[in-house]
């Protein structure tokens, strides 16, 4: 996870053991950066955060699916680029149109992952701070238990 880091650190970054796979972009970057970021490291997926709060939020993360290999949606704070252990409301989620993965972050956790599977249908979740004891420790029961969760629903068809 990065945000609004220049190019060149990013090169730096990638020269070392261990390159990632993926890249999660949270900042302010804007289409040309992502689609500039995408067409020089092809080997890499480039995802582009969006902090949510209204539709109109997701729908300037729809403007962004030619420049990045998928989008995690995740809830809006004036403090926190993530972390925070919100949800964001069922309602605003069901409006949700992507024609690329798109990744559900935000309060992800056993008791809310049959309504999102379910209902939403995101490609994947990206659960965090609402599975930890404290900032970055996680409670093991908590994953397991989401986990499981998780495994209860993987025969259903959950893609759109």
């Amino acid at each position: 996870m990065v945000a609004n880091i220049d190019s060149n650190l990013i090169l730096e970054g990638l020269k070392g053991m261990g390159a990632p796979s993926v890249i999660q972009l949270h900042g302010t970057e804007s289409k040309e950066k992502c689609k500039e970021l995408k067409e020089l490291y092809p080997h890499i997926k480039w995802w582009k955060s969006f902090q949510i709060r209204q539709a109109k939020d997701l729908s300037f993360a729809q403007t962004y699916q030619d420049s990045v290999d998928a989008l995690l949606i995740d809830t809006w704070s004036s403090k926190h680029l993530g972390g925070t252990g919100k949800r964001i409301p069922i309602e605003l989620l069901a409006k949700i149109k992507f024609d690329i993965p798109w990744w559900l972050a935000g309060g992800v956790s056993a008791d809310w992952i049959k309504k999102v599977l379910l209902e939403i249908k995101p490609f994947g979740v990206d659960a965090s701070s609402k599975l930890e004891i404290k900032p970055g420790v996680k409670d093991l029961l908590k994953v397991k238990t989401l986990i499981e969760e998780v495994k209860t629903y993987k025969s259903l068809d959950i893609k759109k």
